[in-house]
């Protein structure tokens, strides 16, 4: 669909040159007509030359319209590749970091089937347990400080906003 984008970009970009080549042949043709019109009017041209400097204008004013026509079509035809591609692209609702991937790009999947699955990153829940001697010194709403072992010189703010019901019988 990439590939068709940009090919009916170039359609679209070579229609409206075509368009503007007809429009300036156009302008051309009927100012050649009103002179030639003129000319006939003081009897200086014949009705073979005033006929086919009608005759050049009606075919460029056709041409005109034609590539007018070719240029509608063109831009239609991006639009409708625009929303194809609209249709296979997926947005969450959310920011968010994709965590794991269930298909591979030009899969075919059905309507329900999980593609990707995508944790929200404006809230991040952090699970930590703790030692039951811990537990009369926490409170929710409390603030904390997270170091990640991996990024032990980036620690970051946190708020503690609830206390597990569950203890690990072996730990306590």
């Amino acid at each position: 669909l990439l590939q068709q984008l940009e090919q009916a970009q170039s359609g679209v970009e070579a229609a409206r040159q075509e368009l503007n080549r007809a429009a300036a042949g156009r302008l051309d043709a009927e100012t050649q007509c009103a002179r030639v019109e003129r000319l006939f009017e003081q009897r200086v041209s014949s009705d073979s030359e005033r006929d086919s400097a009608r005759a050049a204008r009606d075919i460029a004013q056709a041409s005109e319209q034609s590539a007018a026509a070719r240029l509608r079509e063109t831009e239609a035809l991006l639009s409708f590749t625009r929303e194809q591609i609209g249709k296979r692209s997926i947005n969450a609702p959310f920011g968010g970091m994709v965590l794991r991937r269930q298909v591979e790009p030009g899969d075919a999947v059905t309507a329900g089937q999980a593609l990707v699955t995508v944790a929200e990153m404006e809230r991040t829940e952090i699970y930590v347990e703790t030692d039951e001697n811990n537990l009369a010194r926490l409170r929710v709403g409390q603030p904390a400080l997270v170091i990640a072992p991996a990024f032990a010189a980036k620690p970051f703010s946190a708020e503690l906003v609830r206390i597990g019901p569950n203890v690990d019988a072996e730990r306590g």
